[in-house]
């Protein structure tokens, strides 16, 4: 028998909001690696045989950020100046994306405002324990500047999509 008050560890309010605001980065985390390997498989002319599509699933987060840049800018030149900001955003997003994916929430005080996350990094040349702080209202901001840039991501990829299919079927 559990004792009076007692909540398991699943069930208490810090890691409710660790789970809801990291949850919120990898479900976007996934949408937006889906829209890179599809700007990239349709940037070109046969998609099945392109070979960035074979080494997509190797790819560090970093790699598929330059490699989406660079095929969209080399195939698509219109539709990279049209989609310049998303392409510039995405970088942005890596950093913040890996926070939420690989450190811990720690939150300041119990009104779950605040937190802290700790990581290994250098500051002036010595390595050490290194802190980021992020509010709630910073998260907000993030992810609703990142939903819109996957928004029009998708946008994206349904014009290129649209395009190659015009193409294959006309």
């Amino acid at each position: 028998m559990e004792p009076k008050g007692y909540m398991p560890y699943y069930e208490e309010p810090d890691v409710m909001a660790e789970i809801d605001i990291r949850g919120r980065f990898m479900m976007m985390s996934c949408d937006i690696e889906w829209s890179m390997l599809n700007i990239i498989i349709y940037s070109t002319d046969d998609p099945h045989n392109h070979h960035r599509v074979h080494q997509f699933k190797g790819m560090m987060m970093h790699e598929k950020i330059q490699n989406t840049i660079c095929d969209l800018k080399r195939y698509h030149p219109k539709y990279y100046n049209e989609y310049k900001e998303e392409m510039g955003q995405l970088m942005e997003f890596k950093e913040v994306r890996n926070d939420m994916g690989h450190y811990r929430l720690q939150f300041i005080d119990e009104s779950l405002k605040e937190f802290k996350m700790s990581y290994i990094g250098d500051k002036n040349g010595v390595e050490g324990v290194l802190w980021k702080s992020y509010t709630i209202d910073d998260m907000r901001n993030i992810i609703t500047k990142f939903r819109k840039a996957n928004m029009r991501l998708m946008e994206l990829v349904k014009r290129l999509t649209d395009d190659y299919n015009a193409k294959i079927f006309h």
